[in-house]
């Protein structure tokens, strides 16, 4: 899979993460008017449920990404480590920036200054992603982050043994 290829399956990715927690509700009255329901359940909802598969397609693509690095890397555990921090960074500071319009813009504005930022220690946790409390939704960035520090292991995990008893106990954890 080429980096382009990759990308594109992201976009694919986000498209199913917004069908998912926009049309995946039950309490569609006042967000749109669905064309067909099913007993009384929208076909929209119905067509979200597939969606579902967003968070798999993003492990899957970032889990081959970190793959095709350790390959290069086997010998060298430090080059290796390297090669992922400038994604990681990046990532970071995209969710940082997205944090600081949570608690200096939105919270304020809607009235939460209690939630956002809250405590000193709530906002580091936050920051850190060991805490996502402020938003529920942010839990794949420290499962996310986990996978890649760890990745290292797993991948040597993997090679030492049969890939399907991994891939089973992985299947059965998720």
């Amino acid at each position: 899979m080429t980096k382009s290829q990759s990308l594109e399956l992201k976009g694919i990715a986000i498209l199913f993460m917004f069908l998912l927690h926009l049309l995946n509700t039950y309490q569609y009255q006042n967000i749109y008017e669905p064309f067909i329901l099913i007993n009384n359940t929208p076909l929209t909802f119905y067509i979200s449920l597939y969606a579902d598969i967003c968070v798999a397609m993003f492990l899957f693509i970032s889990g081959y990404g970190v793959f095709y690095k350790y390959t290069k890397n086997t010998s060298n555990i430090i080059g290796y480590i390297k090669s992922l921090l400038p994604g990681i960074k990046g990532l970071m500071i995209n969710y940082c920036i997205i944090l600081v319009i949570f608690c200096l813009i939105l919270g304020p504005l809607f009235g939460y200054q209690t939630r956002y930022p809250g405590s000193i220690e709530k906002l580091l946790l936050n920051i850190t992603a060991i805490d996502t409390s402020y938003s529920g939704a942010w839990w794949f960035l420290t499962t996310y982050l986990l996978l890649v520090f760890t990745s290292s292991l797993l991948f040597k995990f993997i090679n030492n043994r049969n890939i399907f008893l991994v891939l089973s106990l992985l299947a059965i954890s998720y």
